[in-house]
């Protein structure tokens, strides 16, 4: 991460979301400025901790498309929307256009980088109402 990206403001442990025996973990970088000013973002460690999880894990980050809004300032898991499946609720606390910050709920579902836009919709599923990691 960059100098003053603020890497580790929230952070929050996800457990183990895709039954390897191995944790995921969340951390959040509210000014993070990947293109825009004070973009924020959040990186998902896959396969993290314990007795035979992978040295290397994999990384998922999720960015969102606008500067400015602080995004990973607080994170969240858990089972929110009652499926069963643990989620990972993000803040930005400066949504462009309001008066005040928005929340972002981030599902399990694909790897690679996600960038939700001011809605919380990544650009690979703007029909959907939630980013996916």
């Amino acid at each position: 991460r960059e100098r003053g990206s603020n890497a580790g403001v929230s952070v929050t442990a996800l457990g183990d979301l895709d039954g390897d025996g191995c944790d995921e973990l969340a951390i959040g970088a509210n000014s993070d400025d990947r293109v825009r000013n004070n973009q924020g973002s959040v990186r998902i460690i896959r396969g993290w901790g314990g007795r035979g999880c992978p040295a290397d894990p994999a990384v998922t980050d999720l960015v969102p498309d606008f500067g400015g809004v602080n995004f990973g300032t607080e994170l969240a898991a858990g089972d929110f929307t009652g499926d069963g499946i643990r989620e990972l609720i993000v803040s930005a606390t400066n949504q462009p256009g309001d008066d005040g910050g928005h929340l972002h709920l981030a599902q399990k579902g694909q790897t690679g980088q996600q960038r939700p836009n001011k809605h919380g919709r990544t650009n690979e599923q703007r029909q959907q109402q939630h980013s996916a990691f």
